[in-house]
C-alpha cells in the first residue's frame, strides 16, 4: 500500500504545482489591469517573476505552456524566496 500512496501523492502534487501556477498566472493578470497602481513588496517580487516566464496576455492563445513553465519554477523552488 506504501507504494501506492507514494504514486498517488506524486499525483497530487503534480496537480496541486499546476493550480498554483493557474493562481500566479490569473494574478499577474489581474494586477495588469490594476497599473498604475503597486502592491506589497511580496506580490510585486512574485509578479516580476511570473512576467519573466510569461508575458501578458494581449490576445488569445493557448496557455498551456505558461502553465508548464510557471509550474517547473514552483517545482524547483524560484518562488520560495518571495
Amino acid at each position: 500500500m506504501g507504494m501506492t500512496s507514494a504514486l498517488k501523492l506524486r499525483s497530487i502534487v503534480d496537480l496541486a504545482e499546476n493550480i498554483f501556477a493557474i493562481e500566479l498566472l490569473a494574478g499577474a493578470e489581474a494586477l495588469e489591469h490594476r497599473r498604475p497602481l503597486k502592491s506589497g513588496q511580496g506580490v510585486e517580487r512574485a509578479f516580476k517573476l511570473v512576467r519573466q516566464i510569461a508575458p501578458a496576455l494581449t490576445g488569445d492563445r493557448a496557455l498551456s505552456g505558461d502553465i508548464a513553465r510557471v509550474a517547473e519554477q514552483i517545482r524547483s523552488g524560484k518562488f520560495d524566496a518571495l
